[in-house]
């Protein structure tokens, strides 16, 4: 039982933390948007570069993130074809059912209850994923919703993102087998040692700007709630008969991997949605907009609720590890 509460306190607290600065009204807007651009551009990619560096890299990890890539594109898939439904139809159904904040939630959590150690279990989903978000996602979600055109420079944003660049590094270096330089070379040995003090400010400080940013308006809530029912039916549904069918074939089924793709289907839509329709609110092409919130609102309060399931399934699965373990 004390174990339970050792790994659901920091989570519970840090996030509690965050409310009361936001109570306090100790940061403006800017400072936490500041504070998660220094998380997802410098301590998530020392967290990743490590981790991908010392992980062991074999053939069902390649089979994987080319599995990762297709389970995405059947949630949007999915998504899109709801819209078939007069009643359910709206623009966002597909960008709302695919993706997950993999990077700014998905990482911290895991590292809380599973430990650093075994980050490279849920790591693998990471390359899969940023190649879908910014080969596919961002793409069609330009192209889709704004008047521009498709521009093939948008799919280098993954060799130009800081978790790109990132996961990238450390996969060549690895499979290089140069990786045995950071643990002889005393330059490379304080590298990792530096990495390693900014990596460990990627969890609390993405807690606390979670419990930040968890505000809601009720007239925005009935709306929203149907996104988050949405996605929760697609992504556990799919998700699920896909393991089963698919990635049980690939890859050697531990415990730990059973607990890291739960966490995965779990985590909510991006958090980079909402800053991408605020951008293009002008020429967004969307009915629904005249008659109702804007998709900038109902995205942001989608992902809050999402949060807040994701927060309390996590809790329960760290509850369900510690009495299995």
């Amino acid at each position: 039982m004390l174990e339970i509460l050792e790994r659901i306190i920091p989570i519970i607290l840090l996030c509690c933390l965050g409310i009361l600065l936001r109570y306090k009204k100790t940061f403006s807007e800017e400072s936490i948007h500041n504070i998660k651009k220094l998380v997802i551009n410098i301590a998530l990619p020392a967290v990743l570069f490590k981790t991908f560096l010392v992980m062991e890299i074999n053939r069902e990890d390649v089979f994987l993130s080319i599995a990762i890539i297709i389970l995405l594109l059947l949630f949007f898939i999915a998504g899109r074809s709801l819209n078939k439904i007069s009643w359910l139809a709206h623009t966002l159904n597909p960008y709302l059912s695919t993706s997950f904040a993999y990077g700014l939630l998905g990482i911290p959590l895991f590292s809380i209850v599973f430990g650093e150690e075994n980050l490279g279990v849920i790591s693998i989903f990471g390359l899969g994923h940023e190649l879908f978000v910014w080969l596919f996602y961002y793409t069609v979600l330009r192209l889709e919703l704004t008047n521009k055109k498709i521009n093939p420079l948008v799919w280098m944003g993954f060799f130009k993102s800081p978790i790109g660049i990132s996961i990238l590094l450390g996969v060549i270096i690895n499979l290089l087998g140069l990786n045995s330089h950071f643990y002889t070379n005393h330059l490379l040995i304080g590298l990792c040692n530096t990495l390693t003090y900014i990596g460990s400010m990627a969890t609390p400080l993405i807690l606390i700007t979670i419990g930040y940013g968890l505000k809601l308006k009720k007239s925005y809530l009935l709306l929203s709630l149907r996104f988050v029912v949405i996605r929760l039916v697609i992504v556990f549904d799919i998700g699920y008969l896909y393991k089963l069918l698919i990635i049980n074939r690939i890859v050697i089924l531990t415990p730990i991997f059973n607990y890291a793709y739960y966490t995965f289907l779990l985590l909510p839509p991006l958090f980079s949605l909402p800053i991408f329709l605020s951008k293009k609110e002008g020429t967004i092409k969307d009915s629904t907009k005249e008659s109702g919130p804007s998709m900038e609102v109902l995205a942001n309060h989608t992902i809050v609720l999402c949060t807040l399931i994701s927060l309390i399934g996590f809790i329960l699965l760290a509850v369900d590890y510690s009495f299995r373990a």
